[in-house]
């Protein structure tokens, strides 16, 4: 992936966290979100996590994306966000 490209998925993510900022704070004012990704050998998105924070420390997580089955988990496409801690 190119410096340009790697920009650009930076900047993607940051405008998903800002818009989807009420669920994945629950409605806390401040907290830190992480994401995390990796790339399949093609150099395509293969997959993706977003961590939050409200507390310090403490870190949950709040969504996990896989393009790519592996022996963890058979399902392409797989989006979950776990609504569990969103309440």
């Amino acid at each position: 992936m190119s410096a340009n490209e790697s920009q650009r998925l930076e900047r993607v993510l940051e405008s998903a966290v800002v818009v989807s900022w009420a669920d994945l704070m629950r409605g806390a004012q401040a907290g830190l979100v992480h994401p995390e990704y990796g790339f399949a050998a093609g150099g395509t998105l293969d997959d993706l996590k977003f961590w939050s924070s409200i507390t310090r420390g403490h870190w949950l997580l709040a969504v996990e994306y896989w393009a790519s089955p592996s022996k963890f988990h058979s399902t392409v496409s797989t989006l979950r966000m776990d609504t569990n801690r969103m309440h």
